[in-house]
């Protein structure tokens, strides 16, 4: 048993904190989107100093800005697909409820955030980019983050809800599975980045 009952009472309310930012999560993003459409008309133009005679344009900032957070998620997602998921099945079922309920409330703590930073700086990057990123490429970024966002919050968040109520063989096969897509989708906007930003250091 990995959690006793005071484990198991902290479960049960990390789930109900995980479930709620579910709801929470969605709105987030859906705020951004709005936000963007307002907030890209102020930069054209603008620059931010670094004391030097030369400002740092302020869409190569965002730029490496969203790179890093993609990074960041490409790599968690390549641990998460490769060694957490697979490790499902050895928590055992008496604890795993428990165990994925914790799982839940604690990944939300961590992912929202740097996701949340992905679409916003995404979507500016649609609409203001820096000479190094082509329209193109700006476009296809955006769809494939679509394509996660879209997969993380009606597939893979609806298994995990499955699975926190009961562990299912069926539910874990099809997380490991449907998981893919996302692994795919964030490795081909990390390789796609990583061209983008080269480009803009030969520049």
């Amino acid at each position: 048993m990995i959690l006793g009952n005071e484990g198991n009472g902290f479960a049960v309310l990390s789930f109900a904190f995980a479930r709620t930012a579910k709801f929470i999560f969605a709105p987030c993003a859906m705020c951004t989107l709005t936000f963007t459409f307002t907030f890209t008309r102020s930069l054209r133009g603008k620059t931010i100093m670094s004391g030097v005679r030369e400002g740092v344009p302020l869409t190569s900032l965002v730029l490496v800005l969203h790179a890093a957070a993609t990074w960041f998620m490409t790599g968690l997602i390549w641990f998460v697909q490769v060694v957490h998921y697979p490790l499902y099945d050895r928590v055992g079922s008496e604890a795993f409820v428990a165990y994925e309920r914790v799982h839940c409330s604690l990944t939300t703590m961590v992912v929202a955030p740097v996701m949340i930073v992905e679409l916003l700086s995404a979507v500016l990057l649609l609409f203001q980019r820096p000479r190094c990123m082509h329209m193109p490429e700006a476009a296809l970024n955006l769809a494939l983050l679509g394509l996660i966002w879209l997969s993380t919050l009606f597939i893979a968040d609806q298994l995990h809800g499955a699975l926190a109520s009961q562990f299912s063989q069926e539910a874990h096969r099809a997380l490991v599975g449907w998981n893919w897509l996302r692994t795919a989708a964030w490795s081909l906007r990390a390789v796609l980045l990583a061209a983008v930003v080269c480009r803009g250091l030969n520049h």
